[in-house]
């Protein structure tokens, strides 16, 4: 219910522009939303049952029409639920949820992705993550997922496991965790990626690359998280160290030693004067008449554009469809599927391109820091270039990391070792050894032994 606030304007002008330009098309949207699920958590435990009993209670209405079509937002939680059930019934599906295989169209051959959290937006991240580890010569990488609440997350894990394996060149490793259970003990999880590699962790619903760093013999152990922020959302953690506990100070210090990598924030809000910009200030409105429901003018949606966008591309591919006297094809979603490969849509809101399985591509990165003073600071920008090809991502260092280490970038493989064991490492001991000689060679001999 809570995305409906966000997401509801941008559908309803999404459908005026279909009107307005499609007036052969009679197209009607049905928003699936229930008052008792509040959020995404609530709605996930039932939402492919609530999902299904909707469909076949309104069968008859599907049948009348040349076309249904099932629409999400990455705000539906995993959407899964509805991608299962339209390619079942292969009608065409297009969302903003991944899928970990959307390349296999024999699992999926009715389903398109969009937004930033698509396939290849992940795979685009996975080549910021890649990219900057490879910058910092940092190639020993092991993931650990909460993944027991949303599906989504496992998801995100799979993909980068995969991706970071295949760029790294290294075994990647992946250990799920139940980060709601009080039963998780953190501690053992963290001594056991240490021993493996430099780690990948989630702390709530933070997507983390922990490496552990081991500096000298003195065993003192630093751990840098580089995290993935899928989208600024309060929902999806709280990525400050204040909380207004007691624990502010160390956590404070504690957060200096997170680098935050998301999607550039700036390119979700966009330049002034632009259509775009007045379509997002004019959906912020109606959600405040509407709905009695602000947010900030500054405030990342990531939501918003593909819930106008999704609508409009249909649109348009349906009337290319009519027009070319392809209306029996409509029923089958394979052949809407098919017109969105390698495809660019020119939109009121910017362009939108697809690769060749229709997942579309995704955007530049940024990197952040938290300094001594607490405040969060853009550290390092990642242009990710296209997704197909596989353009390199060019790191560009803004400001120098401030890293409570002292040594910044720290060692690929630490001094003595992940588990600070290397022999060479450990405490130094003298061992007297006393050798008395015959007579002939009465010198008494006192040898020192390192070892």
């Amino acid at each position: 219910m809570g995305a409906l606030f966000y997401v509801g304007p941008a559908y309803e002008t999404a459908m005026s522009d279909i009107r307005r330009l499609y007036p052969n098309l009679n197209v009607s949207h049905n928003l699936i939303t229930d008052t008792r699920f509040v959020q995404c958590t609530d709605w996930m435990d039932t939402s492919d049952d609530f999902i299904a009993q909707y469909y076949y209670r309104n069968e008859d209405r599907w049948q009348r029409a040349n076309l249904t079509l099932f629409l999400n937002t990455v705000a539906d939680c995993d959407g899964h639920g509805s991608a299962t059930l339209a390619t079942n019934l292969r009608k065409f599906v297009i969302s903003s949820s991944p899928a970990g295989d959307i390349e296999n169209k024999v699992k999926w051959p009715t389903r398109i992705e969009t937004g930033s959290a698509g396939k290849a937006a992940l795979v685009s991240a996975t080549k910021l993550f890649a990219a900057l580890l490879l910058h910092f010569n940092w190639t020993t990488v092991s993931i650990v997922c909460d993944a027991y609440r949303n599906p989504l997350y496992d998801t995100v894990a799979q993909i980068m496991q995969a991706t970071l394996s295949r760029l790294l060149r290294s075994n990647v490793s992946l250990t799920r965790v139940d980060g709601f259970s009080p039963q998780t003990d953190y501690n053992f999880i963290l001594n056991e990626v240490n021993k493996q590699t430099r780690g990948v962790d989630t702390i709530d619903y933070l997507f983390v690359v922990v490496l552990y760093i081991v500096f000298g013999s003195t065993l003192r152990k630093f751990l840098v998280h580089l995290c993935f922020r899928v989208t600024r959302n309060p929902l999806l953690g709280n990525f400050h160290w204040r909380y207004g506990d007691k624990y502010d100070e160390v956590a404070k210090e504690a957060y200096r030693t997170v680098l935050i990598a998301e999607s550039d924030p700036d390119l979700d809000v966009p330049p002034a004067g632009s259509e775009a910009r007045r379509l997002r200030e004019q959906w912020r409105q109606a959600s405040l008449e509407r709905y009695n429901f602000s947010y900030a003018a500054s405030e990342p949606n990531t939501n918003l554009f593909p819930a106008y966008t999704m609508p409009l591309m249909v649109a348009q591919v349906v009337a290319e469809m009519v027009g070319a006297n392809l209306t029996e094809l409509l029923q089958d979603g394979r052949h809407i599927a098919r017109r969105f490969y390698n495809r660019t849509f020119r939109l009121r809101t910017g362009n939108v391109s697809f690769d060749q399985y229709g997942s579309s591509a995704g955007v530049d990165g940024i990197v952040e820091q938290y300094d001594e003073a607490g405040n969060l600071t853009k550290v390092v920008h990642c242009a990710v270039g296209t997704v197909v090809p596989l353009a390199p991502v060019r790191i560009i260092e803004i400001k120098a990391v401030t890293w409570v280490g002292g040594v910044w970038p720290p060692p690929n493989r630490p001094p003595c070792g992940f588990d600070g064991m290397d022999p060479d490492c450990q405490p130094k001991r003298t061992l007297a050894v006393e050798t008395l000689h015959p007579p002939a060679l009465p010198t008494a001999l006192r040898f020192l032994l390192i070892r």
